[in-house]
């Protein structure tokens, strides 16, 4: 278990006795709930209902269902008492690792921050243009190699910016690199490896310590 911060500043407004969970839409949740239900936490009807608050079976967690990149936030204000998210959304996050305390590494959605580029290999000139979802690691990344860099931010189908000349080379997540193979395109370099995690907010770990620890112990003797 990983603790990240102590600024006393996070707000938490609980409601009743369950436990809300952010859950990111997509893929991720997909393997939240199959990663849960063998522990005993499941949600019936999730994937069918419109409504994005629901209750676990049980009625000891709900469930509120947002983007990725906001369960973070949602986390760190109070309104989620957990939350799982990608390790990378926490990279990028400015409600992330000092806001948040990580319980668990959940093992699924695993994949890789790389840099990417032409079949040709790494551009010779000093200064490169890199075109990343991920500026923040990017950026990091790029000055501890001690290269400059002018950071192009997309949100979508950076693979295109060297196919189109707007890019040198990119930074992004793969998981097989099958995309990148498909536009003629292979890592250079591996920055960072991600996968999902179980975060809380700090205010209501103190609160509910034991029941999220408990959480975590179940989490663990399924790993």
């Amino acid at each position: 278990m990983v603790l990240f911060g102590e600024n006393s500043g996070c707000k938490i407004h609980p409601v009743d006795n369950s436990l809300k969970i952010a859950l990111p839409k997509g893929r991720l949740l997909d393997e939240a709930l199959k990663f849960f239900s063998p522990i005993g936490i499941e949600f019936p009807g999730i994937k069918e209902t419109k409504k994005l608050r629901v209750p676990s079976s049980d009625g000891a967690f709900e469930a509120l269902i947002v983007r990725a990149a906001d369960v973070p936030v949602y986390v760190a204000y109070g309104a989620a008492d957990l939350g799982i998210v990608g390790k990378d959304v926490l990279w990028e996050s400015a409600d992330g690792e000092d806001e948040l305390y990580e319980l668990a590494d959940l093992g699924f959605g695993s994949c890789k921050l790389v840099v990417a580029g032409s079949q040709d290999g790494p551009p010779k000139f000093p200064m490169w243009r890199v075109a990343t979802k991920y500026p923040i690691s990017t950026e990091k990344y790029f000055q501890e190699q001690g290269r400059p860099v002018e950071i192009i931010k997309l949100y979508g189908s950076v693979e295109l910016a060297p196919l189109t000349g707007i890019a040198d080379v990119i930074v992004d997540i793969v998981e097989t690199g099958t995309t990148l193979k498909a536009n003629n395109l292979r890592v250079f370099d591996e920055l960072k490896t991600s996968s999902a995690r179980l975060v809380a907010n700090r205010v209501s770990y103190k609160v509910n310590s034991i029941k999220m620890r408990q959480l975590v112990e179940q989490i663990q003797e399924q790993l």
